[in-house]
């Protein structure tokens, strides 16, 4: 837990304010917690997000998937 909202820090909150100008340098990081038929722990930020096309060609890149396109 301690390292998903470090990560959430390091990665989209502290990064927010210099990549996007403009911008408040403060962001909201939010737990949640809840039972449905298990424990489930949902944390999100407000930062930019992921870029999935950069994850996936470094996935490429380094042979953990293939380049083909579904």
């Amino acid at each position: 837990m301690t390292h998903l909202i470090r990560n959430s820090a390091d990665h989209a909150l502290k990064l927010r304010g210099a990549a996007a100008a403009g911008k408040p340098e403060e962001g909201v990081i939010t737990l949640k917690a809840f039972h449905a038929r298990k424990i489930v722990i949902e944390i999100s930020d407000d930062g930019k997000g992921i870029d999935l096309e950069f994850v996936r060609r470094k996935a490429v890149e380094r042979g953990m998937i293939g380049s083909r396109r579904r």
